[in-house]
């Protein structure tokens, strides 16, 4: 149960990334444009490029310090010495799994 909560949790962060990259690359796009075309009107897309370009660098990073933080504390949990009582949960919610999937069977 824990493990598929790590693996959504790394799944968002990894999605809040790619949506940083891709904001600025669109930002990067717009601004390449606007400087392409040259003409004094376009000023304003200049600008929002620049906003977006660095919003969504911001993004990125945010999310690559998130991403890094959260592998190291998986490192840590992983590494922590796991208590008599953790055992025990963990062989109990094993056991409630595997009745489950049996009972589920013999009703099909």
């Amino acid at each position: 149960m824990n493990q598929q909560i790590h693996e959504a949790n790394q799944k968002k962060i990894r999605q809040k990334k790619i949506a940083g990259l891709a904001l600025a690359l669109a930002g990067l796009a717009a601004f390449c444009l606007a400087l392409v075309n040259g003409t004094a009107s376009l000023s304003f897309l200049i600008l929002l490029g620049l906003v977006l370009a660095a919003a969504g660098a911001a993004l990125f990073l945010v999310n690559l310090k998130k991403g890094i933080a959260y592998a190291r504390y998986l490192e840590q949990e992983a590494s922590r010495p796991v208590s008599e009582a953790e055992k025990l949960a963990r062989q109990q919610a094993e056991e409630v799994e595997k009745q489950e999937l049996h009972k589920g069977a013999q009703d099909m």
